[in-house]
């Protein structure tokens, strides 16, 4: 998904590399339920995914970002050089959505965000990430509710604007198992610890 995206995820590679030379680091993207079971199992030492967890026996999570949402539309739409919009606004238009199964959290919390504003997204089509759906909405097959730090992929096709109203937030979660032993996973989620709580 979007994780990657997020700056805070590349000055926690960086800093851990930095600290821990001797450390080969290997990324993996999948979908929610994937990454978590493979942490379960010991095929991945920690997962960063996007959305709030669920307890889920074996694993601890933490929150180590907190993102807000924007509304992403296309550079041609008409809302497209206004400044922040309610969700409301998008109550007719066609909507682009990640997966369930990518990111099921996330999908809850845009969902929810939607029927707060008063209306259930007329879904059009279900995308396994959100560059690939910002991909679609810069082609106008419709608009989309994705976390800001996609801001990075800079298209000039679309335009994300902020919302009004507090919408929930998209955030980023790490997750480890509960009895790691191992020194370098434990310095690992240390120092993502230490990163998060610094402002």
């Amino acid at each position: 998904m979007s994780v990657t995206a997020h700056p805070w995820i590349a000055r926690l590679i960086r800093d851990y590399r930095a600290k821990s030379p001797g450390v080969q680091l290997t990324l993996e993207m999948n979908d929610f339920g994937q990454l978590t079971d493979a942490v379960r199992d010991h095929t991945l030492d920690v997962a960063l995914l996007r959305g709030r967890t669920a307890e889920i026996p074996g694993l601890t999570s933490y929150t180590v970002v907190e993102e807000k949402l924007m509304a992403a539309l296309p550079a041609t739409h008409p809302l497209a050089g206004v400044g922040p919009i309610d969700l409301a606004q998008l109550a007719d238009e066609d909507f682009l959505l990640i997966s369930r199964s990518a990111g099921p959290n996330v999908y809850d919390i845009i969902i929810a965000a939607c029927r707060e504003a008063g209306f259930s997204p007329r879904i059009v089509q279900e995308v396994p990430a959100f560059p690939p759906l910002l991909n679609l909405v810069g082609a106008g097959l419709g608009v989309g509710v994705v976390p800001d730090s996609l801001r990075s992929m800079g298209l000039d096709s679309v335009r994300l604007l902020d919302l009004k109203g507090g919408h929930d937030k998209a955030p980023i979660v790490l997750v480890y198992r509960s009895n790691e032993g191992a020194t370098a996973v434990r310095d690992l989620v240390a120092q993502a610890r230490r990163a998060a709580a610094t402002p």
